[in-house]
């Protein structure tokens, strides 16, 4: 045998000679177990048997946080008055998942789970009402559906589609969420530096200073910015000011730039 004939014989004993990937099961508290599955039905309850070393144990869904077998992965869900370990075909906030109907053994039912634990098999009958429904918040997806833009064969991308609309939202709220924290903080500092100069009986230009500081709360409230020359203003009103000094400075850092 030549040596490139060897070396290329090596080469494909060593390929056949490679161990498939070993199916594992996660349970709720998070052990990894390894070894030969074989998931099994119960009437209302799939169930899933593992054997370690040819001693077999057998968990149930509530036990269960996932399932890697033959290179698919399975959770556990409700379904029909029931659990049911569903193989995932796409997961996300929105997630896509295969289940066996009742007296079958293939994966042929399709069911739609949402983070939130909300859920609706996807029909053959009624698909337009059902999925516009189901995603009715997020009126741009369902738009196309009903337009006939989107339809059941396009699923997968109905899908994609929902998880954007829904990953865009949570960005607004979180950057909302954030703006809101802020201005409170801005807000406050303003409120005490209010106080100070309300404090001060006898301070010069007192009337113009709480008006320009009323005028700057009203625009943070309506997460406006705030002109330069407004704090530039402020900065000028109380200069060698003492009493209001911290505050000042502290309302200065906070606005500037915005």
């Amino acid at each position: 045998m030549s040596p490139l004939r060897f070396i290329l014989f090596l080469s494909l004993l060593g390929t056949g000679l490679k161990a498939p990937a070993q199916d594992y099961l996660v349970t709720n508290r998070t052990d990894t177990l390894r070894g030969e599955i074989k998931l099994l039905t119960f009437g209302q309850m799939d169930q899933v048997q593992i054997s370690i070393d040819k001693k077999k144990k057998v968990y149930k869904p509530m036990q269960v946080k996932s399932i890697f077998l033959d290179g698919e992965f399975y959770r556990p869900l409700t379904y029909d008055n029931s659990i049911r370990f569903m193989k995932v075909l796409k997961a996300g906030y929105l997630s896509y998942y295969a289940f066996r109907l009742p007296n079958q053994t293939i994966y042929d039912g399709r069911y739609l789970v949402k983070m939130d634990g909300q859920g609706v098999e996807t029909p053959n009958l009624g698909f337009k009402k059902v999925i516009t429904n189901f995603l009715e918040d997020c009126p741009e997806v369902t738009a196309k559906v009903k337009a006939d833009e989107l339809k059941r064969s396009d699923i997968e991308k109905i899908i994609d589609e929902y998880n954007a609309c829904i990953e865009k939202k949570t960005e607004i709220s979180h950057h909302a969420n954030i703006a809101q924290q802020t201005g409170d903080v801005k807000l406050d500092a303003i409120k005490k530096l209010q106080a100070k100069v309300e404090a001060q009986e006898e301070l010069n230009g007192k009337k113009d200073i709480t008006d320009l500081l009323a005028d700057i709360s009203d625009k943070i409230t309506r997460q406006q910015t705030i002109p330069n020359y407004q704090l530039e203003a402020l900065k000028g009103l109380l200069k060698d000011n003492e009493p209001t000094k911290e505050e000042l400075e502290k309302v200065i850092a906070l606005l500037s730039g915005n």
